[in-house]
């Protein structure tokens, strides 16, 4: 793998980690209001409904969790495999 590949690998992963971290920003944000709406409500059964707004936010967190496995895997395969710093330097001197 040359550089030029390596920093496009680099960059589409950033590029997918930003999304995911605006996306789980917005689930947050989302959940947060439906809590607020839910304690202003005159609602006596609010338990059911804090129980899906916490089984939501569950499930987005293994699925962020999931996804940031597959982003790390590559990453840590790299530095598994890596040539050693004194290689490295012989080939870009």
């Amino acid at each position: 793998m040359d550089l030029p590949d390596l920093l496009e690998f680099a960059n589409a992963q950033f590029l997918e980690l930003r999304y995911y971290d605006n996306a789980l920003r917005w689930y947050h944000r989302s959940f947060y209001d439906e809590i607020d709406v839910l304690n202003k409500s005159q609602e006596t059964r609010k338990v059911p409904t804090y129980r899906a707004v916490r089984n939501k936010l569950m499930e987005q967190m293994a699925d962020m969790s999931v996804l940031l496995v597959i982003l790390i895997t590559p990453f840590s395969l790299l530095k598994t495999f890596s040539m050693p710093e004194s290689m490295l330097v012989t080939c870009f001197s």
